[in-house]
């Protein structure tokens, strides 16, 4: 038994089963293909996804990127997931297109990072021992505590902050 699945159509979601929703998916998706308005509707009807996208991860980057910066690096993106969009694939357009913008503006977060990776990920594991120790001992704790928690002697600990 097929599992039902939301479809986009136009302006309405209706539920149908995968197989009609692949084939719906690729009719609309080949008819925007061959109409510049078409596309344009289907871009339009997929922009509220960006705003969404871009509301639930702003809180990621610094407050100095503005919000409609990353609300053009997700339009771009879902202007590239339309033209690069292969419904052969069997995958549907809209998680396509959450994948490509979600990806967009993660690549843009590491581009303006001024952190390495690696870098970054030392710099959230001290901070979650801090925060946990803080709340085990319900104080501010001191770099001694942190050093002791971490198991690291002075100058490993000087190490870890300036990286």
């Amino acid at each position: 038994m097929s599992t039902p699945a939301v479809v986009v159509q136009d302006s309405a979601e209706q539920v149908a089963p995968r197989g009609e929703r692949m084939r719906e998916a690729a009719r609309l998706y080949k008819r925007a293909m061959s109409d510049e308005k078409e596309r344009e509707k289907l871009i339009e009807n997929y922009l509220p996804l960006v705003k969404s996208i871009v509301s639930r991860m702003q809180h990621n980057f610094p407050d100095a990127v503005e919000r409609e910066d990353l609300y053009g690096i997700g339009a771009k993106a879902l202007v590239l997931a339309v033209n690069q969009f292969d419904p052969s694939k069997g995958r549907s357009f809209g998680s396509y297109t959450k994948l490509r913008i979600k990806g967009a503006l993660l690549d843009e977060l590491r581009r303006i990072d001024c952190l390495p990776r690696a870098n970054r990920a030392k710099a959230r594991s001290l901070q979650a021992t801090i925060a946990e120790l803080e709340a085990k001992y319900k104080r501010s704790v001191s770099e001694d505590d942190v050093r002791q928690e971490l198991n690291l002697g002075e100058g490993e600990y000087q190490e870890l902050l300036r990286d």
